[in-house]
């Protein structure tokens, strides 16, 4: 019985292995099981390179270091979140719930908890989990109502944490309620922050340095003083497929960025406020993001940039649509801007505004005109823009009427993940490039298949196509 552990942990040791060279290598992966009552460090302390941890439902006061390790602790099934909420490491408000400081790598995995009621007292360690030069799995977790002055859900350190599928919900700090990552490569993907908060900036994340990719994510309900849901500072950033939502801020509803350079792509901004400017996004000082195939809507502020305000910047906005939002729906400001392929339309008092700014703006539906090449003012033909719906109808004037050079070369789907440059065969080409050309705005136009019963695409429908449909006869999985 491994010391420090209760009789209630129980050991399997794993058969020997045989290699094929140098002859019988011995290995002893254990799976410990740890219950309510027992101790969840003493666990990590005995165990060894490889064991895995099974933690069982119950409420657990602890505070965690994994020492290193490289062990898997999880709860008894990660993916169910009736367990996941069950089973929950309270950090007792005493310091930080869980700690990797020790060269943690992938191979350090920890998934299926709630990690609750950490506060790490101006320590700058973050709440609910602390990343020091370490890069641990991070997996199916809840990080709630934790608190610091760096990171309340979870900072990371010269680390490169991998972490998905966990909600970051009510943490609070003075700079990255829910996750701060500083000067390190970390990978954050299917993940949600809700309803944290912070004085200072980051109410969802704060990006500053490293290279960080951050990937099918949810920011709603966030609030900062600047940077609602997400503050980017210097750094290789990428955002793709992610939703801004209801975040709030005096500048950056949804995300604030300052000397930041991201590539924001595929993302949703809808109903996020800017007290003062940027309601859905804020470029300031010396950024110059790329925003491609977005979708702003329904943003406010008070002043300047409902949807988009740049200030002493330079930005990049290709293939977005712009719609909904009140004041201007872009507002420039000394900054040097080009927008190509969007459409801005119904949005309150103008679409663009702009002091002491160079712009350039073309191939693009502006509502009462824009100067510029291959602009146009016409009614988009949104397919329900009432009900949010800002795909394009058959007959729209923006479809094959962008210009192709435009399009970054990595661009190869629109915001709904369907193939770009595709070519409508009842509409006209008035874009610029070789056919098919691109369509306006942050969808593109998909034409209704011309023969839907040739299942195998060979261009005939005939008995082969048939056989398709009986080799899938019966009830449907």
């Amino acid at each position: 019985m491994p010391i420090g552990l209760s009789t209630n942990v129980l050991t399997v040791c794993a058969a020997s292995l045989f290699a094929l060279a140098g002859g019988i290598q011995s290995t002893s992966a254990a799976e410990i099981h740890v219950y309510e009552g027992d101790s969840i460090q003493a666990a990590i302390d005995d165990a060894s390179e490889g064991d895995e941890i099974i933690v069982h439902q119950g409420t657990y006061t602890e505070n965690l270091d994994l020492l290193g390790k490289a062990i898997i602790l999880r709860s008894t099934d990660p993916t169910d979140p009736d367990v996941v909420a069950s089973t929950i490491i309270d950090g007792g408000a005493i310091t930080t719930v869980v700690t990797c400081a020790s060269g943690e790598g992938l191979d350090t995995v920890l998934s299926g908890f709630v990690i609750t009621n950490g506060d790490d007292h101006d320590e700058e360690n973050g709440g609910g989990m602390s990343n020091r030069d370490s890069s641990p799995t991070v997996s199916y977790c809840t990080f709630t109502a934790n608190n610091s002055i760096w990171g309340g859900g979870m900072r990371n350190l010269n680390a490169s944490p991998n972490v998905s599928h966990c909600t970051f919900d009510q943490n609070t700090a003075g700079t990255g309620g829910g996750m701060i990552s500083q000067n390190g490569n970390p990978t954050v993907t299917h993940c949600t922050f809700t309803n944290n908060s912070v004085g200072g900036s980051g109410g969802g994340m704060v990006n500053a340095g490293g290279s960080i990719e951050v990937s099918d994510c949810t920011f709603t309900g966030n609030s900062a003083a600047s940077g609602g849901g997400m503050q980017n500072y210097a750094g290789t950033l990428t955002v793709s497929d992610c939703t801004f939502s209801n975040n709030s801020a005096n500048a950056g509803g949804g995300i604030h960025n300052y000397e930041a350079s991201p590539i924001i792509t595929r993302c949703t901004f809808i109903g996020n406020t800017g007290e003062a400017s940027g309601g859905g996004m804020q470029n300031h000082e010396a950024s110059s993001p790329e925003v491609v195939n977005c979708l702003f809507t329904g943003n406010t502020t008070s002043f300047f940039g409902s949807a988009i305000c740049v200030y002493n910047s330079e930005s990049t906005i290709i293939n977005s649509t712009f719609s909904g939002n009140d004041v201007d729906a872009m507002y420039f400001i000394n900054s040097q801007v080009t927008v190509a392929n969007c459409i801005l339309w119904n949005n309150d008092l103008y679409e663009i505004g702009e002091s002491n700014s160079s712009v350039t703006v073309s191939y693009s539906n502006v509502q009462g005109g824009y100067s510029g090449e291959g602009n146009i003012d016409a009614d988009p033909a949104f397919a329900d823009a009432g009900s949010g719906n800002y795909r394009l109808s058959a007959g729209s004037p923006c479809i094959d009427a962008a210009d192709n050079n435009a399009v970054p070369a990595w661009v190869t789907t629109d915001l709904d993940g369907e193939q770009r440059f595709v070519d409508d065969p009842d509409t006209d080409d008035t874009g610029l490039g070789d056919p098919p050309l691109v369509d306006m705005g942050a969808y593109e136009y998909q034409p209704p298949d011309p023969c839907p019963a040739d299942l195998n695409n060979d261009g005939v429908v005939n008995i082969d196509d048939l056989f398709e449909v009986l080799a899938q006869w019966g009830p449907c999985a």
